[in-house]
Parts: C-alpha cells; structure tokens; sequence
C-alpha cells in the first residue's frame, strides 16, 4: 500500500513540476548530481548540521516536507525550524540509506528509498528507524535541490514514537 501511494504521489509531484520528458543532460550525471545532493543530506543530518542541510533544499516558499506522522511543512523556512527543533532535542548517533532509486525527466528527478537512523532524545534512550522516503529535486542555478520531501518511518513496537511526534509532545 506504502509503495502504491508513494508511486502516486511521485506520478502527482512528477507531473505538477516538470514536463516529465527525457532529461537533454546525460541521465547519468544527473543520477551521480542527486546521489551526491543525498549524501550531503545525510553527511549534514550525522554532524546536526543545519545550515549545510537547508542548503539541499530549495529556499522557496513552495517547496514543502512531509513528517512520518503526516505533518506538513510548508516553505524553506517551515523546514528550517523544524530541523533547528529536531537538532536541539535529539542526538543523531548514526544513520544510512540502505537503498536508493532515481526516476529522471526533464528538469525534475523523483528520488525513492530505504533509510535507516539511530538517534536518542536528548538524556533519553536510543531509538532506530528505518523507514522509506520519496521526493521530488528540481535544478536551480546549476544546483539540485529538494522542492518536495516525505519520510515514512516505520519503528519496532517497543519504539511507538516517531521524532515528529515526540517533540510534539514536548511542546505542549
């Protein structure tokens, strides 16, 4: 059902930001460009790194996340402050994807995988996820960039809280 809808939603994404045409770049520098926007992404997430993350997504106002519980962040900023939050509550202690594909067409890419992520609340036990994610990149001065981002994190029982939804409750 998860792949369905992530299969939907990337058919929806591919046809609101791009022509969906064959890319006129060569698919594979495109495809080495969006795995090495991936490995900044990640590389920025292990070191809590702020700054170096934002700059893998678009500063844009239109360009929006999706939270494994469903939250939506809309715009650059949006984001921002949910990754200042995130950082300052939680200790990132390791992570990787585990797989990783691209659809490319004309001036977008759809991304899609499996990610893993070890991290503990702040003074509190350590928590694993391994999830699946999608989004949509579009090339901006010469940079690709996350216009679109959406994780799906699915955690062991003895796990029930997802980061969104921890620092939910910690903010009522």
């Amino acid at each position: 059902m998860i792949r369905s809808t992530l299969v939907g939603i990337s058919i929806v994404l591919c046809l609101a930001v791009s022509s969906c045409a064959p890319p006129a770049e060569n698919v594979d520098d495109i495809i080495a460009s969006n795995k090495a926007l991936d490995a900044k992404y990640v590389g920025s997430y292990m070191k809590n790194n702020l700054d170096s993350l934002m700059s893998t997504y678009l500063n844009s106002p239109n360009t929006f996340e999706i939270e494994s519980d469903g939250t939506l962040l809309k715009g650059y900023d949006a984001i921002s402050t949910y990754y200042r939050d995130f950082f300052s509550g939680f200790e990132v202690l390791d992570g990787k994807i585990l797989e990783q594909d691209y659809k490319v067409y004309e001036g977008a890419v759809i991304g899609h995988g499996k990610y893993w992520v070890k991290f503990r609340p702040r003074g509190g036990p350590e928590l694993e996820i391994t999830g699946r994610y999608f989004d949509v990149r579009e090339k901006h001065n010469g940079k690709w960039h996350y216009v679109a981002n959406s994780m799906v994190g699915v955690q062991p029982p003895s796990q029930p809280m997802s980061p969104a939804a921890e620092m939910k409750g910690k903010k009522k």
